[in-house]
């Protein structure tokens, strides 16, 4: 099964859409700490929120969390900074586990 690193925007949209059960089913879904804590609901068409819990998936290994040190996040936005890219705490700690 191949692995997706998903960050708020794609969990969020994939949810939106309808297809995040697709996701789960074709693919090892990875997300950073930071992603889980930005992504604990989303607004639909009609500003209805809609909440998400990940923990069952978690626990049943549908999801893997991963957790990066402080100081490797801080080093990605430090290089995404020098190339004037701007980026959020998800992505960089996304970035660092790669």
């Amino acid at each position: 099964m191949k692995s997706l690193l998903c960050d708020a925007v794609i969990t969020i949209d994939a949810h939106k859409l309808g297809l995040w059960n697709i996701l789960k089913a074709h693919y090892r879904i990875h997300f950073a700490s930071t992603v889980l804590k930005e992504t604990q609901y989303f607004k639909d068409d009609l500003q209805v929120k809609h909440y998400l819990d990940f923990k069952k998936d978690i626990a049943g290994g549908k999801i893997i969390k991963i957790s990066m040190p402080i100081e490797e996040i801080q080093t990605a936005i430090k290089k995404a900074c020098e190339n004037r890219l701007d980026i959020q705490a998800g992505e960089a700690e996304s970035i660092a586990a790669l």
